[in-house]
């Protein structure tokens, strides 16, 4: 006689749930070798694409006073502007520039230290640069442009001062939450002594190296990096509620008022951070 034990049977139930569960972690991992990059969406940067050119490649009769411009499909990353990344030439021949980026416009502007040589040809190069997202430059950029003796005249808008920016931007909109009581992060914005004293050449509490205002340069200033809400910053984009009346616009090419008066002021500074004007200028 067999005394063997017959093998229980797996109950109907439980059959079920097995093939259930199998039927499961076979979707998973094809959703995970699969399709997973088109549900969550690309996890590389957007690459950084010229738009538009001011002058346009063979442009002739340029002004010798005129401001290069090249903008871009995104907000290029200060730190890879410099002279190796941005030049301009005559004859193979380096001119002397400034270069400066534009965090709301999404440009690159270049001006000569002089006057450009009249009746020359002139080559800008851009090559190498990064968006702040990471991505990098596809094309490089090349204008050639033949300039000409008569100088652009344009009147300078008169400079933002600080004391405007307190009483109609900063003391309503923020001062509630960085004010003179123990003000979040350290920063007043109540008055024009306490934001001078907590925002011109001060460090980032909570990221320190990044400096709250750079003077003369609002696309290094961490300051409108928040207000952007760009990202290598530390929490969420200021003004914080979303349902907010401001900023009324972050993207490329913005209009909004109030953030080209604050970049404004920032790039009218003096190196000391004094105001243009100002008697303790040194």
């Amino acid at each position: 006689m067999d005394r063997t034990s017959p093998t229980p049977r797996m109950s109907l139930a439980r059959k079920a749930s097995f093939l259930l569960s199998l039927l499961a972690g076979l979707f998973s991992l094809t959703c995970y070798f699969g399709t997973d990059r088109d549900y969550l969406g690309s996890k590389d940067p957007p690459p950084l694409e010229r738009r538009e050119t001011s002058p346009e490649d063979g442009a002739t009769g340029v002004p010798a006073g005129s401001v290069l411009t090249v903008w871009f499909t995104e907000r290029v990353s200060p730190s890879t502007v410099n002279a190796e990344t941005v030049r301009l030439t005559r004859d193979g021949t380096n001119v002397e520039v400034s270069r400066r980026v534009d965090l709301l416009d999404c440009s690159v502007r270049v001006r000569g230290a002089d006057l450009l040589d009249v009746g020359r040809e002139h080559l800008l190069e851009m090559t190498g640069l990064s968006a702040v997202t990471g991505g990098r430059l596809v094309d490089p950029v090349q204008i050639s442009f033949t300039t000409t003796d008569a100088t652009e005249q344009t009147p300078p808008s008169p400079p933002e001062t600080l004391d405007v920016l307190v009483d109609e931007v900063f003391r309503d909109r923020c001062a509630s939450c960085h004010g003179s009581f123990r003000p979040d992060a350290g920063l007043d914005l109540s008055s024009r002594a306490a934001a001078a004293y907590t925002l011109i050449g001060t460090e980032s509490r909570y990221l320190p190296g990044r400096i709250l205002v750079v003077p003369g340069d609002h696309s290094r200033s961490y300051l409108m990096w928040k207000l952007l809400g760009l990202p290598n910053t530390e929490g969420e984009p200021m003004p914080p509620d979303p349902d907010g009346d401001w900023p009324t616009d972050r993207l490329c090419g913005t209009s909004d008022p109030d953030l080209l008066r604050i970049a404004g002021w920032i790039d009218s500074l003096l190196p000391d951070g004094s105001e243009p004007g100002d008697a303790t200028a040194m």
